[in-house]
This record gives C-alpha cells, structure tokens and sequence, in this order.
C-alpha cells in the first residue's frame, strides 16, 4: 500500500526527528527507512507501532495509509 509521505515527514521535522534518529528508535537502517518512507517497501506493523509511540501519533491512518 503506498502512501503520501509529506505527513510523516512533517511530523518528524516539528518533533526533530530525522531519519536516522527515526530509524535507529525503529530497530531499521536509515536506508530501509527511506525506501519505506518513499513506497520501495512497506512499514509493518511492529514499525508502525514503534513509530507512532516515538512521535507521539495517536491515529495512524493519516501517516501510514492513503
């Protein structure tokens, strides 16, 4: 399922979260990160989760989902 990143990256920006930082919370390489953020892969759920503590999201579907 692809997705429109500009949220999540908007999110991350406000919070001072860059990708590394983000990636590293995540448990993932920044690369698999960025393949993720730019549709190449897709999030799981476990990432989905670990993500949305980290940032502080309450409901995913704006974020993760289109």
């Amino acid at each position: 399922m692809t997705f429109n990143h500009s949220k999540l990256m908007g999110l991350m920006r406000e919070k001072k979260y860059s990708q590394e930082k983000l990636a590293k919370a995540m448990g993932i390489s920044q690369a698999a990160l960025w393949n993720k953020i730019h549709n190449v892969s897709e999030f799981n759920a476990k990432e989905i989760l670990i993500a949305m503590t980290v940032l502080g999201i309450e409901d995913p579907m704006p974020y993760f989902f289109s």
